[in-house]
């Protein structure tokens, strides 16, 4: 009858170490499981703000190269309305003068495709870097 007795109770004590076994097993997976969740939010996260961050960055150099851009432009504008005020000043706007002028000017603000000069009246008197528009009239543009 203990050999009866003893067979169960080791029976008992195998199957108890194998349930243990298969609990911390499973105990073991799920925290590897959570650690890989916490490490996979922590990145996602750090990934974001890396990419708000580089976003950022970006958007300032772009602006101050657009305000760079319109300084120039404009600088390069005042200036040629200086010139066109200095020709008509002393006796007329001389043609080649003012071609060579808007060459030298143009050669500023590479970024832009091409200067042109227009009257009160709105058409083009003078035109450089292939802008073949000279004599066309733009008074009816919403821009003019």
């Amino acid at each position: 009858m203990k050999a009866i007795w003893d067979s169960t109770k080791s029976t008992s004590n195998a199957l108890d170490f194998v349930r243990i076994r298969w609990i911390g097993i499973l105990l073991f997976n799920l925290s590897v499981i959570g650690l890989v969740a916490v490490v996979i939010v922590q990145n996602r996260q750090l990934a974001f703000e890396n990419a708000t961050v580089i976003a950022d960055n970006y958007s300032r150099t772009l602006e101050e190269n657009f305000i760079g851009f319109i300084r120039k432009i404009d600088v390069t504008l005042l200036t040629t309305a200086e010139e066109v005020a200095r020709q008509n000043a002393s006796g007329g706007i001389k043609e080649k003068e003012m071609e060579a002028f808007l060459i030298r000017q143009d050669a500023h603000i590479p970024e832009a495709r091409g200067l042109r000069v227009m009257d009160v009246q709105g058409t083009i008197r003078y035109a450089v870097s292939g802008v073949n528009t000279r004599g066309a009239n733009l008074s009816d543009r919403p821009y003019f």
